[in-house]
């Protein structure tokens, strides 16, 4: 029988759950990308590239890019279940799942919405409507990951 181990540090935690959260959702856009793009000939969806666009030019792709961005999609993956952590803490350990939609996809419309567009990062698929509705769907996968990842390896210590 394999046994979890629980953990009260909220960085492990957010570390690990970021990542695994992070493979899964991408691997299902991955297979969404491949579908939706052969269905409707639209741009290939690549989220770590995407993270990658926030600190230099990713194209021409490389290896060493691409490495690097799947590296940056896991940073903001952990950062992300930080800062679901810390609002669990504040807020209280119930409707974990909820809490988890409401940080996540509240986090990426600012993001997408704010910073993306005032950095000009992104127009390619911010063109697209396919392509809007499969990042919020990602998301969407991603805070359902991160809820089920907490959920089994977290500690409650909110005081509430």
């Amino acid at each position: 029988m394999i046994k979890i181990i629980k953990t009260k540090d909220r960085l492990i935690l957010a570390s690990i759950a970021g990542i695994i959260a992070a493979i899964i959702s991408e691997t299902i856009l991955h297979f969404l990308n491949l579908l939706l793009s052969y269905m409707f000939e639209m741009q290939y969806i690549n989220m770590p590239l995407l993270a990658l666009e926030l600190f230099l030019n990713v194209y021409p792709l490389s290896t060493h890019k691409i490495i690097l961005g799947i590296l940056t999609s896991f940073s903001m993956g952990g950062m992300y279940a930080l800062l679901y952590l810390y609002t669990l803490d504040l807020t209280g350990w119930r409707y974990l799942w909820l809490k988890s939609i409401i940080v996540i996809v509240g986090s990426w419309f600012f993001f997408s919405a704010g910073l993306m567009s005032l950095l000009d990062i992104g127009q390619i698929y911010r063109d697209e409507p396919v392509s809007i509705a499969i990042f919020y769907f990602t998301h969407f996968i991603f805070a359902t990951c991160l809820y089920f990842i907490i959920k089994l390896l977290g500690v409650n210590k909110s005081r509430h």
